[in-house]
């Protein structure tokens, strides 16, 4: 009986082997097709839009013509817009932004010519002392993102650790914009 039940127990894990093997099998099949139909599909996508791509390019040369002649004529009114000019000067704002205990100022001192920041200045004027501690920190630091760029370039993000300032910062800098507008 011991020779005959080995035999069966064998053959059972014989048989166990064989099918976790199988499901083994099926799934890299199932993963390996998957895989390729994926990339089949995001192919096809991209050839599809290549293919728009050309059909597009291949309209008349009149109507590409006028459709350029409508981008560039946008595009330079645009421009015209954008530019905006500002007269020399020293300009100084007051820039405010909430903080959990209330609402924090910032002053602050720009100079320009030809639109370019050739100086700043900024003044602390917070009252919580972990505002003063982050103004502080902000003072230390924020300068080199401003100095000798375009003052319509200027907008600054999280300085020293301190992103709430830069808010009072931004709001002081439109603020010198629309004062310095010529």
């Amino acid at each position: 009986m011991d020779e005959n039940g080995s035999n069966t127990q064998t053959s059972n894990n014989n048989s166990a082997n064989s099918k976790k093997w199988l499901i083994i099998a099926a799934a890299v099949i199932i993963i390996v097709v998957a895989a390729a139909g994926g990339y089949f599909f995001l192919n096809s996508n991209q050839e599809a839009e290549d293919g728009a791509l050309s059909e597009s390019e291949n309209i008349g040369d009149d109507q590409s013509m006028i459709e350029e002649d409508a981008i560039t004529e946008e595009e330079s009114t645009m421009m015209q817009t954008d530019e905006t000019s500002y007269a020399d000067g020293s300009y100084t704002a007051v820039g405010t932004y909430s903080y959990h205990s209330g609402t924090e100022t910032i002053e602050v001192t720009l100079t320009l010519e030809s639109g370019v920041v050739t100086s700043s200045t900024v003044v602390a004027q917070a009252v919580h002392p972990t505002s003063i501690k982050m103004q502080d920190d902000f003072i230390a630091n924020y300068e080199t993102e401003v100095v000798g760029k375009n003052i319509d370039e200027v907008e600054l993000g999280k300085v020293s650790g301190s992103s709430l300032t830069g808010i009072g910062f931004n709001a002081a800098v439109e603020d010198i914009k629309l004062q310095a507008q010529s």
